[in-house]
């Protein structure tokens, strides 16, 4: 009775895994929010159906796999830590899609972990295969949804399905590139599990049809090829992402598996294969990447490669110079709170007060290792790297000794290619960071289970001794109902304050604060705060605009766009000594970001000594020069403006669409005011923002439309 039970329930756990897998990588990768709540769903749905139909067996096969129990210990310290982190968050308006995701990973990695004790090793293991297949073939079907947006679409690199289609600059190449690295072993694999008899030709006999025998020997020629095209397709996809990490990642993942497949100690001229079947299928991709660039170059300029690889392109060489000064903040960050971090996603606020260069900010360190230490702190870095390592390394002693991943003989190039997926994840984040795509994290994530849950050679690395007085299935089921809970919750107020941006974009003022007002209670609040307070000035309501910030400050005080608002309130209320201190603040948390904030400075300093009342003619005339703020700030403002005017000129992180040029030239004004004696280099470097921003914006406005939206 219980196996009859339990059985559709299982399927049922299997099937709502491998849809939202399919759902995350075709719907923008799973960057949206939707995807976050879903993964979480699914997790604790399949942890809750888990723990109720096998409490009764669980602790005991968990003390005759004590390799699983550290495995499962290890993903609940680290699902844990991250919501310690949340707790003591300086952040924590952002940060709790990042709780919840890594909840609904844990939770269905330790799902897969106890799912696998006692299942028959004789059998295939159904769900190892469908998620495999799965995979393999989304990532096939992706790559040509991915042409058809790479052709019409005006973005000059392959994004696959990782965009936004409601946002001209939410293109993620990189991300997909990452997906890529993770795919394509996984389709090498499934390639060598299919038979050897051509779909086609198969159908072809059961309508009993014929073809021409002339064309029957090409076909008999080239079928033993046809089953790696969609490996050849999938690399194919990778060259046209143009992604230079990606590469790097590549060439070393064809390192780690040569070694792997060379150094097994079964039967090497079978595992030889898969080397000329890479060769095969790189001819292939790299005739696919020069095709598809031809269709596309009737329709919209591309990408040139030796641009990328000299460092030529738009971008120049800022990627390298920015990803040093990223790891060096997160290293500082690391070391000002080592514990619990700054809280999830918290490096997009905290970092710029270290900034030396002109929006040389991102949204994370671009290393996973670094993220995670100055985010959630030391200790859940360590706990990652464990998992890491209980994974690859039965893993990799698996490929090396073991003889088979299933009982199919030529199955054994299973471990050795999953290994080589996972590898590449992680040396592409090393570079990069594009965990939080829910489409990459999802098979990540199940890779590494699979890797340690299915491996002979798993034994404790770092926990010696089972943890007998522990019921780790109480805890997993009270964080599944604990994380539950909150995401029902935050779903409503999802819901409502989605509603407010939608009348605020269309402009229906009244009505946005309403819905926003409803949704005060929220926990992943985001900028709603900040929109909020935008639509209290438009309403000349400056009070409820300054009571909206203050809480939003009390949250999350290292935002300098909150400080910038607040100081142009000041600015607008007269208040000229505390717009002076709130545009101070911003200064220092995003003054290499925002020249907005460095005019409204000048513009508080300017009115601030105007309206000093003096006796003295003499003083009075001096005395705009004189200020010891604008003195002390005036010099930091011309390095800035100078440096905007540079990266203006090279359309560095394409600043010259921004609003940035328009507040570059009103601070040079301002300048040449302050120092007359430069006042022709200013109005040069005027003329040159001018220029260059009137041509970058030329540029937009005369390229083609895209022709899908």
């Amino acid at each position: 009775m219980y196996y009859i039970r339990r059985v559709p329930l299982q399927k049922i756990c299997e099937t709502a895994i491998i849809s939202l897998l399919v759902f995350t990588i075709i719907w923008k990768g799973g960057k949206s929010l939707e995807s976050t709540w879903l993964l979480l769903g699914v997790g604790a749905f399949a942890i809750l159906i888990q723990n109720i139909f096998t409490s009764g067996k669980r602790s005991d096969a968990i003390d005759k796999r004590p390799a699983k129990a550290e495995l499962e210990l290890l993903v609940l310290l680290f699902i844990i830590w991250t919501g310690l982190s949340y707790i003591f968050s300086s952040t924590p308006n952002y940060g709790l899609d990042e709780v919840f995701r890594t909840g609904g990973l844990g939770l269905i990695m330790i799902w897969y972990i106890n799912r696998s004790v006692g299942d028959d090793e004789k059998n295939p293991n159904s769900f190892e295969y469908g998620f495999i297949r799965w995979l393999s073939g989304i990532a096939a079907l992706v790559c040509l949804i991915g042409m058809i947006v790479y052709v019409f679409q005006p973005v000059n690199r392959f994004v696959g399905t990782f965009f936004d289609y409601r946002f001209h600059t939410d293109y993620w190449p990189n991300a997909y590139a990452e997906f890529l690295l993770l795919s394509w072993p996984i389709a090498l694999f499934v390639s060598s599990l299919s038979n050897t008899e051509g779909i086609a030709l198969k159908y072809l006999k059961k309508l009993n049809l014929s073809i021409h025998p002339a064309l029957y020997s090409i076909y008999k020629f080239i079928r033993p090829f046809l089953k790696y095209v969609p490996t050849g397709l999938i690399l194919g996809c990778l060259l046209l992402t143009y992604s230079r990490g990606a590469f790097i990642a590549f060439f070393g993942q064809i390192f780690l598996l040569s070694i792997l497949i060379l150094g097994h100690k079964g039967s090497r001229k079978r595992l030889n294969k898969p080397l000329t079947h890479i060769a095969l299928g790189l001819v292939f991709g790299f005739v696919l990447f020069v095709g598809v660039n031809e269709i596309r170059s009737a329709v919209h300029p591309i990408q040139s490669m030796s641009e990328k690889v000299t460092f030529t392109a738009s971008e120049g060489k800022s990627s390298i110079s920015e990803r040093k000064s990223f790891w060096q903040h997160a290293l500082i960050m690391t070391t000002e709170k080592p514990v619990f971090g700054w809280g999830p996603y918290s490096f997009r606020f905290v970092h710029p007060r270290n900034q030396e260069h002109v929006l040389a900010t991102s949204d994370h360190s671009h290393n996973v290792f670094l993220k995670l230490s100055s985010e959630r702190g030391l200790i859940a870095a360590m706990i990652f790297v464990m998992l890491l390592f209980t994974a690859l390394k039965p893993g990799i002693e698996t490929s090396l000794k073991g003889k088979r991943f299933t009982v199919e003989d030529h199955a054994r190039l299973g471990y050795p290619l999953m290994v080589t997926s996972v590898a590449g994840v992680i040396a592409h984040n090393l570079i990069d960071y594009n965990l939080q795509f829910v489409g990459i994290s999802l098979p990540f994530w199940i890779l590494i289970a699979i890797l340690a849950g299915r491996s002979k050679f798993g034994k404790p690395i770092f926990i010696k001794k089972n943890p007998k007085n522990i019921r780790l299935s109480t805890i997993t089921t009270s964080i599944s109902v604990i994380l539950l809970f909150f995401a029902i919750c935050e779903a409503a107020f999802l819901v409502t304050s989605s509603f407010g941006r939608h009348a605020e974009a269309s402009e229906n003022i009244d009505k946005a604060i309403a819905w926003y007002e409803i949704s005060e209670k929220e926990l992943f609040t985001r900028d709603m705060r900040l929109s909020q307070a935008h639509l209290h000035v438009k309403n000349n309501d400056l009070e409820s605009a300054l009571v909206v910030l203050n809480d939003y400050i009390k949250r999350n005080d290292q935002d300098a766009r909150a400080w910038k608002l607040k100081g142009e309130i000041n600015l607008m209320k007269d208040e000229f000594d505390l717009a002076i201190d709130n545009f101070d603040q911003a200064f220092k948390y995003g003054g290499w970001n925002d020249l907005g904030i460095s005019k409204g400075m000048l513009e508080a300093l300017f009115a601030k000594t105007y309206t000093q009342p003096t006796t003295d003619a003499a003083a009075d005339s001096k005395k705009l020069a004189l200020h010891p703020k604008i003195a002390e700030i005036a010099p930091k403002v011309e390095t800035r403006v100078r440096e905007f005017t540079k990266a203006i000129e090279q359309n560095i992180h394409f600043v010259a669409l921004s609003p940035n040029p328009e507040d570059a030239i009103k601070i040079l004004i301002t300048l040449s005011v302050l120092f007359p004696d430069n006042a022709d280099e200013y109005h040069m470097l005027t003329e040159k923002i001018e220029n260059k921003m009137n041509e970058e914006r030329s540029k937009i406005k005369s390229r083609r439309p895209g022709w899908l939206w």
